[in-house]
């Protein structure tokens, strides 16, 4: 009998053996799959490749894509906003430049008009969007001497400050456009502008 109740006593100190063993593979596991490969949400969140994404804005002098940092707005020529350059991945999302014509055979997409029918006014504001570039265009063509500005930014990488600039820029007030999806609406219901020609 007493032989007995020490044999059991064994069968309990090795099944708790098991079982202090089996804990210890349970804690180790966890580490063991941190060498796993990082979630690819980032690649994800990649638009897709675009026949823009090489395309530049001529005489622009920051240029969409490059790697920045978040500061001051860059100086801007006199009676042009301040636009703030750098976006919300840590590259230029914004770029422009200003010519004392619209030139629209140069640009890589069709403009269309965000006038909405209004009469004539003192600035012709068109737009293209093409995947995830924006291009707008405001034109003063009630100016002595006729001058017009072309912003050409990455939709996806605008932060708040950069959407209120476009939106200025365009004459729309309050907070819309201020997504990707709103920007291409608002584009989707201009008229197609065709270049002059002579």
């Amino acid at each position: 009998m007493r032989w007995n109740v020490g044999l059991v006593f064994l069968v309990g100190c090795a099944g708790d053996a098991e079982i202090s063993r089996v804990s210890e593979v349970d804690v180790e596991a966890p580490p063991a799959t941190a060498d796993r490969p990082a979630p690819t949400a980032d690649r994800r969140d990649e638009p897709p490749p675009s026949a823009l994404d090489t395309w530049h804005v001529p005489g622009a002098t920051e240029l969409l894509g490059a790697a920045c940092e978040k500061s001051a707005p860059a100086q801007s020529p006199a009676g042009q906003l301040p636009v703030p350059r750098c976006g919300t991945k840590a590259r230029v999302a914004i770029e422009q430049a200003s010519a004392r014509s619209p030139n629209l055979e140069k640009l890589p997409c069709t403009m269309r008009s965000l006038d909405d029918g209004a009469p004539m006014a003192p600035y012709a504001k068109s737009a293209c969007v093409e995947g995830d570039h924006l291009i707008v265009m405001s034109a003063c063509i009630m100016c002595r001497i006729i001058s017009s500005t072309t912003v050409h930014a990455r939709l996806s990488e605008l932060d708040a400050e950069q959407h209120a600039y476009l939106r200025r820029l365009v004459g729309k007030d309050g907070d819309s456009p201020a997504t990707p999806g709103e920007w291409r609406a608002l584009v989707a219901k201009g008229k197609p502008i065709s270049p002059l020609t002579e």
